[in-house]
């Protein structure tokens, strides 16, 4: 019986499966990671909007209702908010419609002051 040194077809065959395997499962945490990240920044950006029509309807004597677009980082946001008075407390709550991908989304803010 001869002594058989080195790789076999089987071998080199088995270890680019694995290969493969490791690679497909790599590339799919990282597209999995790209969206999450494309996703997280689009809700960073929809809550500064928000935030930020907030933070001017408190300033106002007597904000009403109503809607508007907003434009952050390039981005455009649909915005709509409501004001409600009632026994000395003003809510203000602001929802932000902005697309995630192929997707709309929703944020919604609420902020309470006194009159």
């Amino acid at each position: 019986m001869k002594n058989k040194s080195g790789f076999v077809l089987m071998d080199i065959s088995l270890a680019l499966v694995l290969l493969m395997f490791a690679l497909s499962v790599g590339l799919l945490f990282f597209a999995q990671t790209a969206t999450t990240t494309r996703e997280m920044k689009g809700r960073k950006m929809a809550n500064f909007s928000g935030e930020r029509k907030l933070n001017e309807l408190s300033v106002q004597a007597s904000p009403t209702g109503g809607r508007d677009r907003d434009t952050v980082g390039g981005n455009s946001f649909g915005r709509m908010w409501v004001v409600s008075d009632t026994d000395n407390v003003r809510r203000v709550t602001v929802t932000v419609t902005y697309k995630s991908g192929r997707r709309d989304r929703q944020l919604t803010l609420s902020g309470v002051s006194n009159r």
